[in-house]
């Protein structure tokens, strides 16, 4: 699974780079659309394998004061401390981001 880990990184990279140039340049403008579809679909097959790799391990992680020899939480409220305020920073940018979704939503309806 280590030969995972960079198609992980770099798939990521891909979608995340194509989404915010689309989300600039708006709907209609060259081959953006298809970089990204094409990174979308690479991506969710990578992190397909990635979590059916992972997921026998997910129930310890969550319960586990400590997850490897890196670095160690103090507990498991630490843990979901920090995927809510992680959960939190997305909603935080979508809600800052929505107002690019005006020439989407005119592309989609054809005006």
């Amino acid at each position: 699974m280590s030969l995972l880990g960079p198609f992980v990184i770099a798939t990521s990279l891909a979608v995340l780079g194509t989404g915010v140039t689309l989300a600039v340049v708006g709907p209609d403008n060259g081959p953006w659309l298809f970089l990204y579809k094409a990174s979308l679909i690479l991506w969710l097959g990578v992190m397909t394998l990635h979590v059916l790799a992972h997921i026998w391990r997910l129930p310890g992680i969550l319960l586990s004061p400590d997850h490897g020899p890196a670095f160690s939480l103090t507990g498991g409220a630490v843990r979901w401390l920090l995927v809510a305020v992680a959960l939190a920073n997305g909603l935080i940018i979508a809600l800052l981001a929505v107002h690019l979704a005006g020439p989407w939503e005119a592309a989609r309806f054809g005006h």
